[in-house]
């Protein structure tokens, strides 16, 4: 397989896991990228949403539509932040816990279809080298 094949073959695999995915979701309501704020807010709970953005990778007024929603949903909600009165912080709600657990078994789903015939061991590889092309493209850019 040639490089250009490779690069491709990324690309197709990352848009059909996503596209599975939002289709497991739509039984909870959530897109794709409402379920990744939650996972990321449960492990960084009591962020401020700029802070949220940029480990998400998004401009803060994209993440501001998702914390509207997920708000309206009962799932998240903002306090305002005790140290700049024009920020807040956000926490997940009681009612987050059972959609977060839907959340992971629908990953756990999603990868095990993703991973079928692969070896564990061959999986640990992967995730290594994913993780080292991450940083690699990661390198010099301003993540702000």
């Amino acid at each position: 397989m040639n490089d250009a094949e490779l690069a491709f073959l990324f690309s197709e695999v990352a848009r059909l896991s996503r596209r599975r995915f939002s289709q497991q979701m739509e039984s909870l309501k959530l897109t794709h990228a409402q379920s990744r704020t939650l996972l990321r807010l449960e492990r960084f709970e009591g962020l401020r949403q700029v802070e949220l953005a940029r480990i998400l990778e998004i401009q803060p007024i994209t993440l501001v539509k998702q914390l509207d929603q997920l708000v309206e949903m009962g799932l998240i909600e903002r306090r305002l932040d005790e140290t700049d009165r024009r920020a807040f912080r956000l926490f997940l709600l009681p009612a987050a816990e059972d959609v977060l657990n839907e959340i992971r078994q629908e990953v756990s789903i999603l990868m095990d279809d993703m991973t079928r015939h692969i070896p564990p061991e061959n999986m640990q590889a992967f995730a290594s080298i994913l993780l080292q092309m991450k940083k690699n493209l990661s390198d010099g850019f301003d993540e702000t």
